[in-house]
């Protein structure tokens, strides 16, 4: 799935209808936050994870470095590997004329990661130029 660029003109009215009106969809004025926290280690199998909770929202994320060879387009950078997956109750994401909303946002994520979109910052993930380098994979749920 391809990340659209912009919502509708429909989704566009309502969300300046609902800031001049300083209501959000969920109730809060636009001033009104929710608090978020964070807990860092929660998986010890991993090289990194961390629980973020912001309201009602909960995400995990696991982070695992593993060596790998660079692709053969990027071979001075080394790499970031995303998936996203849903837990028993449906995430509340944009629709943006996307079936399967949890690809729209994995698709994101990825061409956001990728070394088209910063090269320089995967650069020092590269150990040997076109022969190895570090790979994260980062899975979130």
């Amino acid at each position: 799935p391809r990340a659209p660029s912009m919502s509708s003109a429909a989704e566009l009215a309502y969300t300046l209808e609902g800031a001049a009106d300083d209501l959000r969809d969920d109730g809060r004025s636009r001033l009104d936050f929710r608090v978020v926290s964070i807990e860092l280690g929660v998986f010890p199998q991993t090289s990194g994870s961390a629980r973020v909770t912001l309201g009602a929202t909960d995400v995990l994320i696991g982070v695992v470095a593993e060596l790998s060879t660079p692709d053969a387009a990027a071979p001075d950078t080394g790499r970031i590997l995303v998936s996203v997956s849903g837990g028993p109750v449906e995430l509340s994401l944009p629709d943006y004329g996307c079936a399967d909303r949890l690809g729209w946002l994995e698709a994101a994520l990825s061409a956001l990661y990728s070394p088209r979109s910063i090269a320089s910052a995967l650069r020092p993930l590269c150990i040997v130029n076109g022969t190895q380098c570090w790979q994260l994979r980062v899975d979130a749920q």
